[in-house]
């Protein structure tokens, strides 16, 4: 999906794992409900911002959704995209994630989403993100301009540390800030609305990605936008 720079050797491949997995394969605990993860990306796949095509992306899976969890995330596992639903095979639980260093812990029956990192640092900016969905759609990526859509730049790929570098500072952009530290006066950006946050991922064809409170937060973002794209063309 992403196309890497014409200096590289090798092609990038969407659905490879970039970084350095320490994965328990084992299933995922009993007390962890999946209900609401099935839901969201159901529609999601409805819409075909999730799933999988032979005409879409070299034929991989595409997207990858995530709701945080008490020992970190249930994530989709890596291409699953092609399944209708995944019941608790498909999905996997990232126990420990340093984003910076490339350093992924999880446990499950599958390895997360090759996207897992992007996702995890969301969750450590923001107590208050409890899910993150990634999604591609053309008419979304090719609408960023005119809807005026925060975007990292082109040049970055997904999967790497500087994706999740780029995604942070799009984030702390446009955190609102209560006051100025020296006179108490509010920020310019105070006004903005932090959840919930929606970025381009320039440097991954046709990719976005979300985050809010909630996973119905987040779809509901997801789809809104969508909308507004679909109507521009």
């Amino acid at each position: 999906m992403s196309q890497p720079p014409t200096n590289q050797k090798e092609d990038v491949l969407e659905g490879v794992i970039r970084f350095q997995l320490s994965w328990n394969k084992n299933p995922l605990a009993d007390d962890i409900c999946l209900e609401t993860l099935e839901l969201v990306r159901s529609d999601m796949l409805r819409q075909q911002l999730i799933g999988q095509s032979a005409e879409r992306y070299q034929g991989y899976g595409f997207g990858n959704i995530s709701q945080r969890s008490e020992q970190g995330f249930i994530i989709s596992g890596t291409q699953t995209g092609h399944l209708t639903q995944l019941a608790r095979q498909g999905w996997c639980e990232v126990t420990d994630c340093d984003p910076m260093t490339g350093k992924v812990s999880a446990t499950g029956p599958v390895k997360p989403s090759s996207e897992a990192m992007s996702h995890a640092i969301y969750y450590q900016l923001d107590p208050a993100i409890n899910a993150v969905i990634h999604v591609h759609s053309p008419a979304m990526f090719n609408a960023a301009s005119q809807l005026n859509l925060l975007a990292t730049a082109a040049d970055i790929e997904y999967g790497t540390t500087e994706m999740v570098t780029a995604l942070q500072q799009l984030f702390l952009s446009c955190r609102p800030l209560i006051a100025n530290e020296k006179d108490n006066s509010p920020n310019e950006k105070g006004n903005q609305p932090l959840l919930p946050h929606l970025a381009v991922m320039s440097g991954h064809e046709d990719g976005i990605i979300c985050c809010g409170s909630s996973l119905q937060q987040a779809s509901q973002k997801l789809t809104d936008i969508l909308t507004l794209a679909n109507a521009l063309t």
